[in-house]
């Protein structure tokens, strides 16, 4: 017992030294996407294995990008002459993955309290509204959107009513469901 106050000492140096590399090396590492330029002209991405939400997987396909927007899916697609041709021989394009419930954008650091939105006071909150308390300056979320996921929700937590949950395009931002 006689060296309590200096285990929570200890811990408590532990933990600030731990947040302060994290801070440190996420500054060091960590970089915002730079978006690209808009699509001046069509995109082919030909020869891959393309993997749509509704169907098998489609051996040989081409993929067709018009405007930032996908105009043709499948083998014998026609690819307009201006466009630019990608060959994916052997490679694999999987659609955009939806995450499911999370406290993506709520929470930076869980152990510093002012980045720490997840979970309000009390047991009733139903005036919480996730979209208000998102940081659209996450880090996590350019690195959510590197791993394949486009959508999120994202919802308060705790408490008997925790508040509003919120669709995050993490490509765009909140979107108030």
């Amino acid at each position: 017992m006689k060296h309590s106050h200096n285990n929570g000492m200890t811990r408590r140096w532990i933990a600030m030294v731990m947040l302060m590399m994290t801070i440190l090396c996420g500054r060091i590492i960590a970089n915002d996407e730079i978006p690209g330029a808009d699509q001046t002209r069509p995109i082919a991405l030909i020869h891959a294995v393309v993997y749509p939400v509704t169907s098998p997987a489609i051996e040989d396909a081409a993929i067709v990008f018009d405007k930032g927007r996908i105009i043709a899916v499948g083998r014998d697609v026609p690819i307009p002459s201006s466009a630019e041709v990608i060959d994916l021989a052997g490679r694999h394009i999987y659609p955009g993955l939806i995450g499911g419930p999370s406290d993506l954008g709520l929470t930076e650091i869980a152990a510093v309290r002012a980045t720490n939105d997840r979970a309000e006071t009390g047991e009733l909150n139903p005036n919480v509204r996730a979209e208000l308390a998102v940081n659209p300056d996450s880090e996590h979320i350019p690195t959510t959107r590197s791993n394949g996921v486009l959508f999120s929700i994202t919802a308060p937590q705790g408490g008997l009513i925790s508040g509003s949950a919120v669709l995050l395009n993490s490509t765009a931002g909140p979107t108030r469901t």
